[in-house]
């Protein structure tokens, strides 16, 4: 079995939340010099000290400046032992002008100022919920899928990373609620995920690595889900595809687009190639009709080799124009900056900043 080659590493610390605030307070402290520092953000809230980690979003105002921006790097900021174990990357960075349309790349509604002032920000309509929930699963799981057939294939498993990444399944249910879908497979799926991260300390490790192989199919079954409601509501027409259709997500993983994968492909398998279905293919073709530099790195993988036609409707194209503009916006501020170490909204494949023109 596929478990017998997994090893399981604890990597949890012992920590308060006070930790993670003087942590946080640390950073605030060494930002708020800067005058060009707007306002710092926190998404979410840390609700298991020792595995939760801590998002923050920084904003500057409109500018170029290398130099500057690379002072903000929390890495530069701290000499904390503790800052590994609460923070899992860098912080986000965007400018003035990217942010306000931070939600059409990373939908939250739990952005807490922490710093500064309250940056304008664009909502999503209420129109527009469903589509960009669907925009979201389908990219951050492809890349959620690749990231765990990683971990498979190295065959160690962080104790921390895995509680913290499978219990994002959380936030994708939650997007598919937003559609009006219940699962009930689903929902307990995430309650006992939830459940263990609280209890890790009582929790062996052959019961995390069951928890981490099971995530597969439990990501996979959003994906399918999600599939079948933007195919019925807003994939009006189309043709079968051939097997070829795929995308490149990063050099060694691609996104195979299948009517419906064999059953061998259900269980987990150490391979390169993820199954996706076939409708999604329409979503990603999308990209391919704008110009940003998203579009630019879509068009050099995806072709339509259907012999008929499809519709995809047009309110779904108007979000996916809105979300890959700001993310490529976003994209250019960083690249510009040389901010190599801020997270970004990356859709579901790797966009090289090599793509990005200055």
């Amino acid at each position: 079995m596929v478990s017998n080659n997994i090893r399981v590493i604890n990597d949890i610390q012992k920590l308060s939340i006070d930790d993670y605030q003087c942590l946080v307070r640390q950073y605030i402290d060494y930002v708020k010099e800067k005058p060009f520092v707007k306002s710092i953000y926190q998404i979410g809230s840390v609700n298991d000290p020792g595995i939760s980690d801590v998002d923050l979003v920084v904003v500057v105002d409109n500018c170029c400046n290398p130099h500057a921006i690379n002072q903000l790097s929390i890495n530069q900021s701290q000499g904390n032992n503790a800052l590994k174990y609460i923070i899992f990357h860098d912080i986000y960075l965007y400018d003035r002008e990217s942010f306000k349309n931070f939600h059409y790349s990373l939908y939250c509604d739990n952005l807490e100022l922490l710093y500064g002032e309250p940056q304008p920000v664009n909502k999503i309509e209420a129109s527009q919920i469903d589509i960009i929930s669907l925009q979201i699963i389908f990219d951050f799981i492809s890349s959620r899928l690749v990231q765990f057939q990683q971990f498979l294939a190295s065959g160690q498993l962080s104790l921390r990373g895995i509680l913290v990444r499978v219990s994002s399944i959380k936030h994708s249910y939650m997007l598919l609620n937003n559609l009006g879908i219940e699962d009930e497979e689903i929902r307990k799926f995430v309650e006992r995920a939830m459940d263990i991260r609280k209890k890790y300390t009582s929790v062996n490790e052959q019961t995390i690595i069951k928890l981490f192989l099971e995530s597969f199919y439990y990501f996979s079954r959003i994906v399918s889900l999600a599939a079948n409601y933007f195919s019925e509501k807003f994939l009006n027409f189309h043709s079968v595809l051939e097997a070829s259709n795929s995308l490149k997500i990063n050099p060694q993983f691609i996104l195979r687009f299948v009517n419906q994968a064999p059953d061998v492909y259900r269980s987990v398998k150490n391979e390169s190639t993820i199954y996706y279905p076939e409708e999604v293919f329409y979503h990603y073709l999308a990209y391919t009709e704008y110009s940003n530099v998203i579009s630019q790195k879509a068009r050099y993988y995806l072709s339509y080799c259907g012999d008929e036609s499809y519709d995809l409707d047009q309110a779904y194209k108007d979000v996916l124009k809105e979300r890959l503009s700001a993310i490529s916006s976003h994209l250019k501020f960083l690249k510009e900056n040389r901010a190599y170490y801020a997270m970004r909204g990356f859709p579901g494949f790797v966009v090289n900043w090599n793509d990005i023109a200055p």
